[in-house]
C-alpha cells in the first residue's frame, strides 16, 4: 500500500536538502525471505541486500519505504526494531513508518519526521556515520525516537556532504 501524499513529501524534503535527482519507481512486494516469523517484521539488512539486487546500479542510492516493521541485529540482540537502516557507504536503505509515531503526532510533523529520517539513512549510503552533534539529523538513535530534535545537517556534516557532490549549498 502506498501513501502518495507522505511519499512526495519525502521526495519534496530531499529536493530542498540534497542536490540530487529523485525518481519514483513503482511499488514492490517485501520479500518473504526477509520476513523474521518469530517477531513479525523484516529484517531490513535483507532488505538492503533486496533493493541493491532489485536496483542493479540503475541509480546511485535507492530508497525503500514501508509501513512494516523493520529490524537488524544490535549487538548480542538478533532482531532490535528500527526506524530505517542504510548501507554505509552503499547504494541502498530503508525507512519504516512504523514506529515512527504516525498517530501521535499531526500529519505535517510525521511527514517531517519520514523526511528526516530518509536524510539520515541517504548520508549513510554517501558514508556519513552517525554524528556526536545533538542538533544534527546523522545523530545515533541510542534506541529511541529522535526525530524531533533537528532536521538538518550540522556544519561537519554539510562539510562532508558539499566535498562529495551531493549539496550545494
Amino acid at each position: 500500500k502506498s501513501d502518495t501524499t507522505l511519499i512526495s513529501e519525502i521526495k519534496a524534503g530531499l529536493l530542498k536538502k540534497l542536490s540530487v535527482e529523485v525518481i519514483l519507481l513503482p511499488a514492490i512486494d517485501l520479500p518473504s525471505s526477509a520476513f523474521y516469523k518469530p517477531r513479525k517484521r523484516y529484517i531490513a539488512d535483507s532488505l538492503l541486500h533486496f533493493l541493491s539486487s532489485h536496483n542493479a546500479g540503475r541509480y546511485e542510492e535507492i530508497v525503500g519505504i514501508t509501513e512494516k516493521d523493520i529490524s537488524t541485529k544490535k549487538g548480542e540482540i538478533v532482531n532490535w526494531g528500527v526506524l530505517g537502516l542504510g548501507s554505509c557507504p552503499g547504494e541502498a536503505c530503508v525507512i519504516s513508518t512504523f514506529r515512527a509515531g504516525k498517530n501521535k503526532v499531526s500529519t505535517k510533523e510525521f511527514e517531517r519526521r519520514m523526511t528526516t529520517l530518509a536524510l539520515h539513512e541517504i548520508g549513510h549510503t554517501y558514508g556519513l556515520e552517525h554524528c556526536p552533534e545533538f542538533t544534527c539529523l546523522m545523530k545515533d538513535a541510542h534506541g529511541k525516537m529522535n526525530l524531533d530534535d533537528g532536521d538538518s545537517y550540522c556544519k561537519s556534516c554539510k562539510k562532508y556532504l558539499r566535498d562529495h557532490g551531493i549539496i550545494t549549498e
